[in-house]
């Protein structure tokens, strides 16, 4: 009787589980999001004609679809004064861009009945005028706003997997966790409307030489601020404190002179003045740029091929 249960459980199990996969698509709409910021009565109308486009044609893929409820919504940023909507204005002078997404809610069986998970784990998002997801972690470019090369900002991007015509495709594989033995694969397809690249590719040789520059500009930055924060009026105050010290030790009432001549000793050798505080610090900044350019430099003694790439 005990095994004739537990064999009943298990086929109602697994056909709860054929049921939710199987489970008719329904599709629903939820609600549109803006983000005017600095742009203001923005007119949705041209912008409307590419999201419908956009709509019409994920939902042709998605004919008979099984095992997920689908949720359709249009977003509208235009606040390029913070987030990806600047880095995307600092990088292209756009003020702002549009997307259509749809999010796959899916079924399961949740004590042998048909639940829908609340989250989306899979999505089909289409950016008009912007190659920055809003999620950030899922972008086609990374490190965007860190670096720049003269004077124009570049970041990390997937290598391409193949073009056709306009057509750019790169693809990502990842894990979301050290157990996840599947992983997670993120497509990006970049439409272009010319026959330019979307991005320009930048050679090692360029990039050495703004690190160069870099370096250098940091050299100076650091020297200024440690000039700034130096002050010779307070000479007069730290020497007040050695002498406060060094009479606090000497006078002791707890330990002897010969117990405290160590730590005299030591104070006294490792006492600064405002000065050597200064130099100090500069030292330390010229030994890391020096430091910092040899590394750049033994990488631009490497062969031409290899710089040129």
């Amino acid at each position: 009787m005990v095994f004739f249960l537990l064999a009943t459980q298990t086929c109602f199990g697994q056909a709860c589980k054929t049921l939710a996969a199987n489970k008719p698509s329904t599709m629903v709409r939820y609600p549109d999001v803006t983000v005017t910021g600095s742009k203001a009565g923005f007119n949705t109308a041209a912008m409307k004609l590419h999201l419908d486009k956009a709509e019409k044609w994920i939902k042709s893929l998605l004919v008979n679809f099984t095992g997920a409820k689908l949720a359709y919504s249009n977003s509208y940023y235009f606040d390029h004064s913070s987030g990806y909507g600047n880095l995307f204005y600092n990088t292209s002078g756009i003020k702002g861009y549009y997307y259509s997404q749809m999010r796959f809610f899916s079924y399961y069986c949740n004590q042998n009945s048909i639940a829908t998970e609340a989250e989306s784990g899979s999505s089909v998002m289409i950016y008009f005028n912007c190659f920055f997801d809003s999620y950030g972690i899922h972008s086609l470019p990374s490190d965007a706003g860190v670096h720049t090369i003269n004077g124009k900002p570049v970041f990390k991007i997937y290598l391409k997997k193949n073009t056709r015509g306009r057509i750019d495709i790169y693809e990502r594989m990842w894990q979301t966790t050290v157990n996840d033995n599947y992983g997670s694969k993120d497509d990006y397809i970049v439409i272009r409307n010319s026959d330019q690249p979307v991005f320009i590719p930048i050679t090692r040789k360029e990039l050495l030489s703004q690190l160069m520059n870099d370096i250098e500009a940091s050299r100076q930055s650091r020297i200024a601020l440690a000039k700034s924060m130096h002050d010779p009026k307070n000479e007069a105050a730290n020497k007040a404190a050695f002498d406060a010290e060094l009479k606090r030790i000497d006078n002791s009432k707890n330990y002897t002179k010969e117990q405290m001549a160590p730590y005299r000793k030591r104070f006294i050798e490792t006492w600064e003045t405002e000065q050597q505080k200064l130099d100090k610090e500069i030292n330390k900044i010229e030994a890391d740029t020096k430091g910092a350019k040899e590394i750049v430099l033994e990488y631009t003694k490497r062969p031409a091929d290899w710089l040129k790439s």
